[in-house]
């Protein structure tokens, strides 16, 4: 360490998105990273140090249910990645317990406890006095931007909510604080097995969409992160280019694509893909930015295509 390097703080090292970020700073000079994880010891924690260069990088333990071990983790830093995940929480099989017990659908819950774990990252946030920008990974308010038609995006939501909190009670926190919204992972078209093309008895391989089919940083700015906006039907058309096959698109529905899945789950999903469909991914909001108005070049969806293994999916 040298006393002109800053230093991130990274939420979510292990996932996708805080990946991403610990991945680029890493191999910064001029920034050290500081990685944070619930527990220090786990094999994912120790994977990540084991695949990165490990020079500049800390790894210590914080948990988003606690803002005291949050405030502790960011001290000292002059940037912090604030990411929260829904989803992982969904996937707790303690939380579906609990939402059983409780009687209450599980994304319900949910969407309680990502906005609760949003508003202990700006809390935690608001006491640094060393930080300079906080990015925090956020989504569209999707029951305010459609005028109350889409009440059940919860997984959007629950992010917007809590940056609601930050802007209302922390005024000079939130005029440090970006906002980066995330477009749909391509990796989902190889993880989600709603997502991933299956071939038909006449080799055609088809993308099961929902009804919707589009996909569509300065402080005080929301900055909407993609490598191109496109139709699902354009990318199955680089897919099947890039691979050899024909690919189509049947919009048959979430329900019909994903199997038996809880009705919470179902309608939520449903109003996702339908909110998109109507509004946007980013739901008309003015404020929000691409990439190319800040000079950021991305890479493109036939590059990344081509560089996965989807020997899984179409035989080696």
């Amino acid at each position: 360490m040298t006393s002109s390097q800053k230093l991130i703080v990274v939420l979510g090292a292990n996932g996708t998105q805080g990946g991403s970020v610990l991945s680029t700073f890493a191999t910064d000079p001029s920034w050290r990273v500081r990685a944070l994880t619930r527990n220090v010891s786990s094999p994912k924690a120790q994977v990540l140090l084991s695949k990165r260069p490990v020079a500049n990088i800390e790894l210590v333990s914080a948990d988003l249910n606690d803002i005291f071990s949050l405030a502790k983790a960011f001290a000292g830093a002059h940037a912090i990645f604030g990411v929260t995940d829904f989803w992982t929480l969904y996937g707790d099989d303690k939380i579906q317990a609990q939402a059983q017990a409780k009687g209450q659908p599980a994304n319900e819950l949910c969407f309680d406890l990502e906005v609760q774990q949003g508003k202990n990252i700006f809390d935690a946030a608001s006491q640094i006095p060393t930080l300079e920008r906080l990015v925090f990974s956020g989504l569209s308010n999707a029951s305010e931007l459609s005028g109350g038609k889409y009440k059940y995006v919860l997984h959007y939501d629950s992010k917007a909510v809590a940056m609601d909190y930050a802007k209302e009670e922390l005024p000079e926190l939130w005029a440090k604080t970006s906002v980066v919204q995330l477009g749909y992972y391509l990796e989902n078209f190889l993880a989600h097995p709603w997502m991933i093309p299956r071939k038909d008895s006449d080799g055609t391989f088809i993308f099961t969409g929902p009804n919707s089919s589009r996909v569509d940083l300065p402080a005080g700015k929301h900055v909407i992160a993609y490598r191109e906006l496109m139709p699902l039907e354009q990318f199955a058309g680089i897919w099947g280019k890039m691979l050899g096959v024909q690919a189509i698109v049947k919009h048959d529905g979430i329900g019909s694509s994903m199997g038996q899945i809880p009705e919470p789950l179902k309608k939520e999903l449903d109003e996702t893909f339908a909110y998109a469909e109507e509004f946007g991914f980013r739901g008309g909001d003015p404020s929000v930015i691409h990439p190319e108005d800040i000079g950021l070049k991305t890479g493109s969806v036939e590059d990344w295509v081509k560089a996965q293994d989807w020997s899984a999916v179409v035989g080696a």
